[in-house]
């Protein structure tokens, strides 16, 4: 109570203005009068703040230091009065000096943007520390750490898989602390789940790691989850199979000992190894739950009644062979089932064959508010019921049949669709006919696509198909095209109807050489093109001067490309400011990797290479 009175009493007092939150309540933004910002720096710059190397002042009188790429061992314990210590961008730096234990008055200490992977023992002198940020490379704790009874916030990220191995010893000593990012469960005294028990004022995200080290529910309930009113985001993660020992598991016992309180709103749960998620750890208020590795859950739990959720991610449970009634909950009771849920993601579910609708009740509503469907690698999957993607916005297939999509009759708030690595793909159920309101398609391998009712394309991006699709020339308000695959098989003649046309992908992946089809030189409205592997090229053609709104051109991997249109063709490029070239070895621009060439509009400058991964945005025009 006290604490909150307090809280509420430096709220009312802050400098800050307008004060900006996340959907977790987590203030993310701020306003600073301009007066009170003035003051502010004429406090800060007042002899008490510098970077390491930057001033000859005398250190003991300074309160806040941040420094770069070195540390000078030999003079950090000058430092007497200093209070808050800050690495920027200082992966170069390896270790603290032990002498940091002299500098009683530090009370902030953020070393996260750096490699140290071990902190000295004299860590543990600090007592008046009240935050301790830890990069990623950390390894060990020191292990009087639980000494430092000021400390608050303790943040640092890892896992199992990496170097780190276990926590300092009687953690729960620290009772001050409110921020505490993970806990790996030990197997000692003084490792275990009772010492999240005394920290009452833990608050934000928590991930718990090793939760197979846990005996069973009455020593995971020692932690006190369920008191914890202010932590959002809980992480629950067991070890790999692999790493486990026999076959006789207690997840279950552990997990509903790990009941949190009502006001969680992100669970993640990860390698749980029971036959059922109970359906009561997931809390009312949860609007995001994440479930992966959960290899022997047989069910799914029951989720549909969850007013808050907006998003659900479903990870490689194999074990999982249908979506039935169980997951939608108490229909009778709700007539609106995942009320406010926006997305849904299903990922390497390779036994899943069946996603069943609610069969007792016609009078329901299913995912009104559904904006992003994701099925991803369930290739067995032999159908999605149409009201799941009756309200959907954008809905993906990657490595499914063509049976897993539904009809598309209903789909009338559809806007992006992307159908991707499915190989056997003939046919869709009805077609895309229905689908008029699509902006956004991606698609391959797919036989005989119609494109003739979808006027409302703007971007298309298609791979491997064995011809153009029907009806391209009608899509009069495309502005983005990519296209992948072996494109000496393709008649380009539709491509001259595309007057709006902006961006322009073509990548090719045949086994002969490519030209560039002379169709290109209609498409007078690009403003970026990108072409790849056009090995049959030598020289771009002079036709390349018609395009007089272009502004990027990108040249990828063309290995025979040797010379660029001429100095005319050039000059009519008005607007040209870009030209990526990479694995066109044969190009030569001048020396180094800049050259300037003239145009009407003055010089411009071309970036010769770009080493930068962009295969696969290629397929994207809307990433390029």
């Amino acid at each position: 109570m006290l604490e909150t009175i307090i809280s509420t009493f430096c709220y009312l007092c802050s400098l800050f203005q307008d004060v900006v939150k996340d959907k977790r309540g987590r203030a993310v933004y701020f306003k600073m009068h301009d007066f009170i910002h003035d003051v502010a720096c004429a406090i800060s710059n007042d002899g008490r703040k510098r970077t390491l190397d930057s001033s000859n002042e005398d250190p003991r009188k300074l309160h806040m230091l941040t420094f770069g790429r070195h540390v000078f061992h030999s003079e950090i314990a000058n430092f007497t009065y200093l209070r808050v210590l800050i690495t920027h961008s200082s992966y170069f730096i390896l270790e603290l000096p032990n002498s940091i234990g002299s500098l009683k008055h530090l009370r902030y200490i953020d070393i996260s943007n750096s490699s140290i992977s071990k902190l000295p023992e004299s860590l543990g002198l600090l007592y008046n520390l009240q935050t301790l940020k830890l990069g990623r490379f950390i390894q060990d704790l020191p292990s009087n750490l639980r000494n430092l009874i000021c400390l608050r916030h303790l943040e640092f990220y890892t896992d199992p898989s990496n170097q780190f191995k276990q926590m300092p010893q009687h953690l729960g000593r620290l009772i001050q602390l409110q921020t505490l990012s993970c806990f790996i469960v030990g197997l000692h005294e003084g490792y275990k789940m009772d010492e999240l028990g005394s920290l009452k004022n833990l608050k934000g995200n928590l991930s718990l790691y090793c939760l197979e080290r846990v005996k069973n529910k009455k020593e995971a309930m020692a932690a006190k989850l369920v008191e914890k009113e202010k932590i959002f985001h809980l992480e629950f993660q067991w070890g790999w199979k692999h790493e486990r020992e026999g076959d006789n598991y207690n997840d279950l016992d552990v997990l509903e000992g790990l009941q949190p309180h009502k006001n969680l709103q992100a669970l993640r749960i990860r390698n749980f190894a029971g036959e059922l998620l109970p359906s009561r750890i997931f809390v009312e208020n949860l609007v995001e739950i994440y479930l992966h590795d959960c290899e022997r859950c047989e069910t799914l739990p029951m989720l549909g009644q969850l007013p808050k959720l907006e998003v659900l991610e479903i990870r490689n449970l194999p074990s999982v062979r249908r979506i039935g009634d169980e997951f939608y909950g108490n229909y009778f009771r709700e007539r609106t089932l995942f009320l406010n849920l926006k997305s849904f993601h299903i990922f390497e579910m390779k036994n899943l064959e069946h996603w069943g609708e609610i069969s007792c009740i016609s009078n329901y509503t299913m995912f009104p508010h559904l904006e992003s469907l994701s099925i991803i690698c369930c290739g067995k999957l032999m159908n999605i019921p149409n009201f799941v993607v009756s309200y959907c916005k954008r809905l993906e297939g990657d490595d499914v049949t063509s049976r897993t999509f539904p009809s598309f009759r209903g789909c009338g708030k559809l806007r992006s669709l992307k159908i991707l690595g499915c190989e056997n793909l003939s046919k869709l159920r009805d077609g895309l006919e229905f689908c008029s309101s699509v902006e956004n398609l991606w698609i391959s391998y797919f036989s005989d696509l119609n494109l003739q009712n979808m006027r409302s394309l703007s971007c298309l991006s298609i791979r491997d198909f064995q011809k153009l699709p029907n009806g391209i020339a009608s899509l009069l308000n495309l502005k983005d095209l990519s296209i992948h695959g072996d494109l000496n098989v393709y008649d380009w003649g539709p491509l001259i109807h595309l007057r709006s046309l902006e961006n322009l992908v073509l990548v090719h992946s045949g086994s002969d050489a490519a030209q560039l089809p002379q169709e290109l030189e209609h498409l007078t409205t690009l403003r970026s093109l990108h072409i790849s592997h056009f090995d049959d090229v030598e020289a771009l053609p002079e036709w390349f001067g018609n395009f007089t709104s272009l502004e990027i051109l990108k040249l990828y991997n063309c290995r025979n490309l040797k010379n660029l249109p001429s100095q005319k063709a050039l000059s009519n490029l008005v607007r040209l400011s870009s030209l990526r070239v990479y694995g066109c070895s044969q190009l030569e621009l001048g020396t180094g990797c800049f050259e300037q060439v003239k145009t009407s509009n003055g010089s411009i400058k071309f970036v010769q290479e770009i080493h930068t991964p962009f295969y696969w945005a290629l397929l994207d025009p809307i990433a390029t």
